[in-house]
């Protein structure tokens, strides 16, 4: 078994404090993690399948806190899926016809969205 070197004593004081606090449940778990990862003679499977995630994810997050260190693990990774193809023109568009009620239905909205813009819009993205 491959013994990992993870934590400061620094971070693992702050993971003490900060699992008796009133944490969402993803960031508890991530910290649980983090805690039973500080023991060498735990493995990844085991903190796995005690925190109830996959053994790639605790992989993850430990790759994750060498790079970035505690605050890295704990932040979400919100905004980092793909970009919308909707730009300042099209959102001022919609917004205008919104706030002027000119459609009734997303099925009215996507016609005239192709209608002006002479894109295709599919009916799930409106």
């Amino acid at each position: 078994m491959r013994r990992r070197q993870l934590g400061e004593p620094a971070d693992r004081q702050k993971i003490k404090v900060l699992l008796k606090q009133n944490n969402p449940g993803w960031k508890q778990t991530r910290l649980t993690a983090l805690k039973m990862g500080f023991n060498a003679h735990n493995s990844n499977a085991f903190i796995a399948e005690n925190v109830g995630v996959s053994e790639p994810t605790v992989k993850r997050w430990f790759s994750t806190y060498r790079q970035g260190g505690l605050d890295a693990v704990l932040e979400r990774g919100y905004g980092k899926g793909r970009p919308s193809k909707m730009d300042d023109e099209i959102e001022a568009y919609l917004l205008a016809g919104l706030k002027r009620t000119r459609w009734n239905t997303a099925h009215q909205t996507c016609e005239d969205l192709e209608r002006h813009f002479k894109r295709h819009f599919k009916y799930k993205t409106v």
